[in-house]
This record gives C-alpha cells, sequence and structure tokens, in this order.
C-alpha cells in the first residue's frame, strides 16, 4: 500500500504592462496596487532602486525620485538625470543625448498583518533622444587685448579635438597652437569646458580700420563623440570695436586746486597722460603733491592749488586765474592732445613763483593797520620794492626772483 498527500498550489504570473514613458524631465513606469484581482489583498507596499539594488527611501528621495498612488496604481517617476541612470551622447544634426535606467521594483503584498507575497520587477527605461546644446561665452578682456571664448557644458564623453579660427583649421594633438592657447576645464558634474585665448594682433585675426579698429575673429570648435569618435561642430564669432580716438578729460575748479577726471574705456591706442614732459604715474604725483588714483573705470587726478605746473596770470588783489594743462600722449604714433583748464581764485593771502622768474605775495596787514600802519608806504627788505597794489588791509608785492632782498 501507498499514502498520497496531495498539494492544491494555485500560482497566479502576473506583473504591469505599462512599458515605461518620458514626460516633463522624467522616466515613468506604473504598476498596478492590486496585482491579483481574483485574490485582492488588504494592502501593499512598494521599494524602488536600480540595478537589482532596492534604496532606502530617503536616498530615493534625494535624487528625486517620486512615488505616489493614484487610482489605485503606483506611479514612480525618476528624474532623467538622477543618479543611478546611464548616459550616452550621439552627433546627429547637432549633439543628443539619452539616459537608461535599468529600474528595480519591489512590491510586497500584505494579508492582514503578514505578507502574502514579495512582486520583483526589473524594467529598462529608456529616455528618447534629448538635444544636448552646448554653450559659448564672449568673456573678450580688452585690458589685455586678447579673444576669449568658454565652450561650456561639453559632457565627459566628448572632446575638443581641433579649433578653427578665420577658417584656418588647427588640431590640438598637432601642438600647432602658436600664439594662443586652449585649456580645457573639468567640472564636478562630470562635464568639461574649454578656454581659448587669442591676442588681438595674432596673424589669423582678421582687421579693419575705419574711424575704429575692428577684429574679427570666426570660431569653430570640433568635437568627436566617444568612443565613435563621430564629429560634432559649434561655431560661434566674436567681434571687436576699439575707438581709436583719445578719450575725453573731464576738469572741474575748486577752491583749493583743479579735479582732471578721465573715463577708462576700450580704444585702439594705449593713451598715456603726461604732465609736461614727464608721464604721469603715483611717483610723479607724490613728488609734486598731486593726488592720484586709478581704477578699472576711472582715472582722477586733483592738483592742488600752488603746485608743480600751474600757470598764473590776471593776479590781483581781486584774485588771479590759474591754468593746469595735462596732455594725452600716444607712445606708438607720438600723438599729442591736450586739455588746459583755468580756474579764477581769490585768496586773502598767498606767495607763489611764476615760470617767469617772478614771485608773487599778497600779504593781509589787518593787524597792523589797527596800529596806524599805512599798506601802502609798506616795503619788503629793499626799500625800493613798494607795493604794487593795495587797498585798505592788504598789499600785493610782484618782484623777481633774484631780487628785493630774496637769497
Amino acid at each position: 500500500r501507498h499514502g498520497w498527500v496531495m498539494f492544491l498550489v494555485d500560482l497566479v504570473a502576473t506583473c504591469s504592462m505599462h512599458e515605461g514613458a518620458y514626460q516633463s524631465g522624467y522616466l515613468k513606469w506604473e504598476t498596478p496596487e492590486d496585482v491579483d484581482p481574483i485574490f485582492p489583498v488588504d494592502d501593499a507596499l512598494i521599494a524602488v532602486g536600480v540595478d537589482g539594488e532596492l534604496l532606502e527611501r530617503s536616498v530615493a528621495q534625494q535624487r528625486g525620485y517620486v512615488v505616489k498612488m493614484l487610482n489605485s496604481v503606483f506611479q514612480i517617476g525618476i528624474p532623467y538625470n538622477a543618479e543611478g541612470g546611464r548616459r550616452k551622447s550621439l552627433a546627429l544634426d547637432g549633439l543628443y543625448e539619452f539616459y537608461v535606467f535599468n529600474l528595480y521594483v519591489e512590491q510586497i503584498l500584505l494579508e492582514g498583518d503578514q505578507v502574502d507575497a514579495r512582486l520583483r520587477v526589473f524594467r529598462t527605461l529608456v529616455t528618447p533622444l534629448l538635444p544636448r546644446p552646448l554653450f559659448c561665452e564672449n568673456g573678450t578682456l580688452l585690458a589685455e587685448r586678447m579673444f576669449l571664448a568658454y565652450l561650456g557644458d561639453v559632457p565627459e564623453d566628448v572632446v575638443l579635438v581641433s579649433v578653427g579660427l578665420n577658417g584656418q583649421e588647427f588640431p590640438l594633438q598637432a601642438q600647432t597652437l602658436t600664439g594662443f592657447t586652449v585649456t580645457e576645464v573639468a567640472h564636478a558634474n562630470n562635464t568639461r569646458g574649454y578656454t581659448l585665448k587669442v591676442p588681438f594682433d595674432h596673424p589669423v585675426v582678421q582687421q579693419q580700420q575705419d574711424r575704429a579698429m575692428q577684429y574679427v575673429l570666426m570660431i569653430q570648435f570640433t568635437l568627436h563623440v566617444l568612443p565613435e569618435e563621430r564629429p560634432v561642430y559649434h561655431q560661434t564669432s566674436v567681434t571687436v570695436l576699439l575707438d581709436a580716438s583719445p578719450p575725453a578729460i573731464n576738469a572741474s575748479c575748486s577752491d583749493s586746486g583743479i579735479r582732471f577726471t578721465l573715463e577708462h574705456r576700450p580704444s585702439e591706442h594705449p593713451w598715456q597722460i603726461t604732465i609736461g614732459s614727464e608721464l604721469l604715474t603715483s611717483e610723479l604725483a607724490a613728488r609734486h603733491g598731486y593726488v592720484l588714483s586709478n581704477h578699472s573705470q576711472r582715472l582722477q587726478l586733483d592738483v592742488p592749488l600752488f603746485t608743480a605746473g600751474y600757470e598764473y596770470k590776471n593776479v590781483s588783489l581781486k584774485g588771479f586765474a590759474g591754468t593746469f594743462e595735462v596732455h594725452l600722449q600716444d607712445p606708438k604714433s607720438a600723438e599729442v592732445h591736450s586739455w588746459v583748464q583755468t580756474c579764477p581764485f581769490s585768496l586773502s593771502q598767498y606767495i607763489f613763483c611764476s615760470r617767469n622768474g617772478v614771485m608773487t605775495v599778497v600779504a593781509d596787514l589787518s593787524p597792523m593797520v589797527q596800529s596806524g600802519l599805512d599798506p601802502a608806504r609798506t616795503s619788503l627788505l629793499s626799500k625800493d620794492c613798494r607795493p604794487t597794489e593795495s587797498d585798505g588791509t592788504r598789499v600785493l608785492y610782484s618782484f623777481p626772483l633774484n631780487s628785493c632782498g630774496n637769497t
């Protein structure tokens, strides 16, 4: 005799028929909460991951994964560029990319407080081809007379292989970059950039001169998508206009002197400021008592009254005119432009020497006038040196430097 034991097992194989979709920057996949409509369960839980490894909920949320329930359907959304996926560049009519995620989902079915079943699903989700535009920034350095173009957001599987400048090709690996530079810049987000620097005076740069000097640089970046080495191109152009005329100098008067202001602007000529025959420098300013400030936007020169370089005219007890002259000089062509500023000054007393060797003194004798002194009857050490002008309290003397008792 043999005893028989019979087991009746009801097996149901089920899975979601949703193939996945791409929408608004997310890869999406759906699965019903109740995968067995014949024998429904009380509740269901779900966990997601990639490449066969489930993620902690906090980690999944940090990566931007979204799991929500809508009409008894679990909806799973993954940002197309989230961590855990793989990307690939393609060179078609421009640069494109796509992303692949090996989605791993575990669905836990509960009967009361007991686990009734576990359903694990592997599904490969792929984005459509997405445009991957590169960007180029113009950072031209006018003060250095240098074109600077930055090509950015280059994926890690795309490399720059050559640069075309105004139709002339320069392969990077052939070490033909004479007179200009290309520098690679790596970024933490697995992209790279390239900085191109070309001097305005490089032979490849197009130059045209009319009222202003025009520099033109047309750039073509040739890149290869790896490992296929299929080419993709990015083109841009940069034009720089530099004014050949001298910048304007503004001058203003004050009670204590004259102020000259020059607004810096891009110019074809490196204009220099001179006072007389001397180049204006911080050392010259300190030696003569000028106050000089110079930064990227503006140069300002304060020339106090009676410092070196002034010319004085129309001197009387009522006042005088002070004139100061500055020059703009092009060191290349020796072209010179001059700015002359004349300001009226009125002081109660002063002393100065003119360029022609004449000393002028205005003195206020008010304290002595109260004692009965007549200002018009005063003199210097030499009795022959009488005032050239006087009023009730002041006198003006004007005489050669080697006279009137001067030593």
